[in-house]
């Protein structure tokens, strides 16, 4: 009898777990950003894509702007806001710093996707990228880099504080 009524009282905790839980938008459990920078020397061109949770990115923006910013609408503002955040965050020298171009952004799933290019004037094959990437907004933040050089890939994972790394191909 004590079996089932135990049995009966764990039942009623996990389905008001179950609830509660679904009732709620979970927090995920880790804080990243994924940045790619891609060097196509023979085009002499620099792509980069930046991969940031999209709830945590417009946490950054409205801890930033004071007021709030729904990046699911993609319009010039939005557009504008995105291109400032991550350009005052992420910076890509080779041989010297890189001005980046931002060409816009798109929503996948739960992230948001921001692509930048721009052109490569040095034969430099040493990369020195500075990412901090929602550093200021998030503690546990980590955001991973990866380095494409003529299809050579390196790749490192900057928890912050860090925010520094650096390639040689």
């Amino acid at each position: 009898m004590q079996t089932k009524k135990n049995n009966l009282k764990l039942f009623v905790l996990l389905f008001l777990a179950v609830i509660g839980l679904s009732s709620h938008k979970a927090a995920h459990p880790f804080y990243l950003s994924v940045t790619e920078v891609s060097v196509k020397s023979k085009e002499k061109i620099v792509e980069v894509s930046c991969k940031i949770f999209i709830d945590d990115f417009q946490q950054a923006l409205f801890n930033e702007q004071k007021k709030s910013v729904n990046l699911q609408i993609n319009n010039s503002v939005n557009k504008d806001i995105v291109s400032k955040y991550v350009q005052s965050r992420l910076s890509i020298t080779i041989g010297k710093p890189l001005t980046l171009k931002f060409l816009g952004y798109e929503i996948e799933e739960d992230a948001v996707w921001c692509y930048f290019e721009s052109p490569l004037t040095s034969n430099s094959k040493n990369i020195y990228i500075q990412n901090n990437i929602l550093c200021k907004t998030l503690s546990g933040q980590a955001n991973i880099v990866h380095c494409i050089y003529n299809k050579q890939r390196k790749s490192t994972k900057l928890n912050c504080p860090e925010t520094k790394a650096s390639f040689g191909f």
